[in-house]
């Protein structure tokens, strides 16, 4: 048996593997500008009303954790659930401005906001972009409860 270390993507038709050391990894980050909505929202049997409502700035972690449940949705955006999740970085640039239009909509709507439910919200790109910090600023101007 051999060790893998980035699974192949299963909605991918192709995959490379390496024979031996693969290439020293580099972070590499993606800027998504075809984000449409901000705020996810998923049923809860343990949260109160039953919906929990989350905002991910980012998407893949640099912590690498191997049992990380993020993992998998990595691969929705054509990347591996392996060392890709942890390599590319894909960044919400307009996050902050898409939660004020959303809150704007929504206020008397919005019971509390979840901040990186499936990501660290102070990954070290967050010293440059400040997007979880700018994001907790709309929250609060709308007074909305957060989690982080």
């Amino acid at each position: 048996m051999r060790y893998i270390i980035n699974p192949p993507n299963p909605y991918s038709k192709y995959s490379a593997e390496y024979v031996g050391e693969p290439p020293p990894t580099k972070l590499e980050i993606f800027e998504e500008t075809a984000t449409k909505k901000v705020i996810t929202k998923a049923f809860s049997s343990d949260w109160e009303g039953g919906w929990r409502y989350t905002v991910n700035c980012y998407r893949g972690c640099v912590h690498g954790c191997t049992y990380c449940f993020a993992r998998q949705y990595h691969e929705y955006l054509g990347y591996g659930a392996g060392t890709d999740f942890e390599t590319k970085i894909v960044v919400k640039p307009n996050a902050p401005i898409l939660l004020r239009q959303e809150l704007k909509k929504t206020r008397d709507k919005m019971p509390h906001i979840d901040f990186s439910f499936a990501t660290d919200p102070y990954l070290p790109l967050e010293a440059n972009y400040e997007l979880t910090r700018k994001c907790l600023a709309v929250c609060a101007d709308f007074q909305v409860p957060v989690g982080v």
